[in-house]
């Protein structure tokens, strides 16, 4: 067998392209792996949630949680980070009845619960220390109205 010269191969290269080729492996891994998971969710069809009667200051109006159960339901399992600030800002502007029909019409159409759906995502809002987290400011209101 002939020598193999070290300027033809020199090892430190072999290892970072063996690297690359490790990371590319997982990545491509764990994105089969989370495409399989993802199938056992229902479709991502509008979900069909009875309306609510509301009381605003022009009067009672019918409100139908669905758009908001599907909003969330994007916001935080579709789309891993994206509009989830956006999201928590138009549940926090809720009314305790609507929260209370958006978390089981979530319940109902996904099969889990609200709560573990917020809790579950890393980042809501990217936010100063001082200034309140919109996601902790939602949890709080869910412990208020005692909804799990």
């Amino acid at each position: 067998m002939a020598k193999i010269k070290q300027t033809q191969i020199d090892e430190k290269y072999l290892w970072i392209g063996g690297g690359i080729v490790v990371i590319l492996l997982v990545i491509f891994v764990l994105g089969r792996v989370s495409g399989k998971k993802s199938t056992d969710e229902p479709s991502d069809a509008n979900p069909n949630i009875k309306p609510i009667t509301v009381s605003t200051d022009s009067g009672n109006i019918d409100w139908n949680p669905s758009a908001m159960v599907k909003k969330v339901h994007t916001a935080y399992v579709v789309n891993w980070s994206t509009g989830r600030c956006e999201v928590l800002t138009q549940l926090l502007a809720l009314q305790d009845v609507q929260i209370r029909a958006v978390a089981d019409g979530y319940l109902q159409v996904y099969g889990k619960t609200l709560r573990k759906v917020l809790n579950e995502a890393w980042v809501a809002c990217w936010n100063l220390p001082w200034q309140d987290d919109p996601h902790q400011q939602f949890i709080k209101r869910l412990d208020a109205l005692q909804i799990t």
